[in-house]
Formats: structure tokens, C-alpha cells, sequence
């Protein structure tokens, strides 16, 4: 969505959306997983998928995205260097993959029966999962490339829309006392 070229997408209340996006991606920070001193999960079978599904990589790839992201808000937003570099570090430090794992292999094992994690390590362990994973990259770089584009094409009629919906001037004077 950062590819949409508006003039609503500079105001106030865009940025207060992405901030409020970012903190709702940072709410799992303060939940913690069943993880013991190590850092290991309950379930063996649970690491073993997190590993061959390569989720440090994505999981460390997707903080790059946001970073990126975090540093077109605050540029947009004139914060400083030094508030910009403490506010990178601490979602760094809080979104670690030594902090997230657990959280990872919760939701995991929350989601996934025993019998389900064994088929997907299976797959993930074969050629074509590894074919997978090495294409999974681009399969989300042109399928969000993809979804800009179609919210480009489709923002104009989105304002026209809007705009039948939003009450004319002239109306709404009449409607006052």
C-alpha cells in the first residue's frame, strides 16, 4: 500500500494508521510461549518445522520490510535521527527471533496437530519444498507488487465512491439549525 500515490496518504491520519498498524504487529511482544531456559519449545516436532520452513529468515526479512517502512514514516513525519535509530533498536530487540520463536511455535502448535507438522516437515524436507521455499520470496514480492497495482487501478472509482457518499456542503448547511 506504501505505492499509492494520494495526497490523503500524507496526512495525520495516515500515519496515525500506520502507527497503529505497527503496534498491533508488535503486540505478540508482550505475550510469552511455553519456551524453556533455552529458548526450546514443548514440542520437538515444532522446531523442527519452524527450521526446514526457514521462519528465522522470513520472520528476520519481514523486520527489514518494517523497517524500511517505519523509516519512510518517520521521515514524512520529521522525526529525528537519534528518536528514529532508539526506536529501530528497540523493535529490534523486542521482535528478535530469540524473542519471537516462542511465540512462533505457539501459534504453531496451537494450529497444527501433530500429525499435520510431520506431513508439512515432510514436504518442506523434499525437492519440490525446498523448491518452495526458494521461490517463496518472489512468490511475495510479485504478489504484493500485484495487489498495488490492482489498489492503484482501483483507487480512483474507491474515491469517486467515497465522495457520492460523503454529504455535499450545501446539504448539510440545510440540514442545520
Amino acid at each position: 500500500m506504501l505505492g499509492i500515490c494520494s495526497k490523503e496518504r500524507e496526512t495525520g491520519g495516515v500515519m496515525k494508521k500506520h502507527f497503529a498498524t505497527l503496534f498491533c504487529a508488535l503486540l505478540p511482544v508482550l505475550a510469552f510461549a511455553q519456551t524453556d531456559q533455552t529458548g526450546a519449545t514443548q514440542r520437538p516436532d515444532i522446531d523442527e518445522l519452524l527450521t526446514v520452513m526457514r521462519i528465522q529468515k522470513l520472520s528476520e526479512a519481514a523486520l527489514n520490510q518494517t523497517r524500511a517502512m517505519m523509516a519512510k514514516i518517520f521521515e514524512r513525519a520529521g522525526t529525528s535521527a537519534d528518536a528514529e535509530d532508539k526506536a529501530f533498536a528497540f523493535i529490534l530487540g523486542e521482535m528478535s527471533w530469540d524473542k519471537m520463536k516462542g511465540e512462533y511455535a505457539k501459534i504453531y502448535a496451537e494450529v497444527l496437530s501433530p500429525e499435520e507438522v510431520k506431513g508439512l516437515i515432510d514436504f518442506y524436507k523434499s525437492p519440490t519444498g525446498q523448491t518452495f521455499l526458494d521461490k517463496q520470496p518472489l512468490l511475495m514480492q510479485k504478489s504484493m507488487a500485484m495487489s498495488q497495482q490492482k489498489m492503484i487501478e482501483l483507487m480512483p472509482r474507491l474515491q469517486e465512491m467515497m465522495r457520492k457518499q460523503m454529504p455535499s456542503p450545501a446539504s448539510h448547511q440545510a440540514s442545520s439549525p
